[in-house]
């Protein structure tokens, strides 16, 4: 995807998270690449929109060089259930519009299940609602 007067190059245009439990953050990366022959300067990441509290981002791009790349880490830490979006916008000096990233991700409740086992042998779990993974918390459906 060429963006911005064909300077720079995004990795993706925007980031999704798969469903993330309430408190815990999941954290990807975005790449940015100056595909022109000059050095082009970060001005600002900002994140907006009405869940972009839920996101957050760091980068340790100041400037890119000729061809040069760098990564801006996104993190999603959902304070409470159900579909989450904002809007990363990045912004370089002297280049008018700002570089729009679309985030999104779903938060869900999580559930601790304790299972003792009560003398010898195995057996099964069973439920209604709630999709569990080898060693992976429940998580309600």
């Amino acid at each position: 995807m060429s963006i911005s007067e064909s300077h720079f190059y995004l990795f993706r245009g925007y980031l999704h998270f798969e469903t993330v439990g309430v408190g815990k953050t999941s954290n990807k990366d975005i790449k940015i690449t100056n595909v022109s022959d000059k050095a082009q300067t970060l001005r600002s990441v900002t994140i907006t929109g009405t869940d972009a509290d839920a996101f957050s981002q760091t980068s340790t791009c100041s400037e890119l060089a000729a061809v040069g790349s760098c990564n801006i880490s996104v993190g999603f830490l959902p304070t409470s259930k159900g579909a989450k979006s904002a809007k990363m916008n990045i912004s370089f000096a002297g280049i008018d519009s700002p570089v729009g990233v679309s985030l999104s991700g779903t938060g869900q409740r999580q559930y601790t299940l304790t299972i003792t086992r009560a003398g010898a042998g195995s057996g099964y779990v069973f439920g209604t609602g709630f999709n569990c993974g080898y060693e992976t918390p429940c998580m309600q459906t």
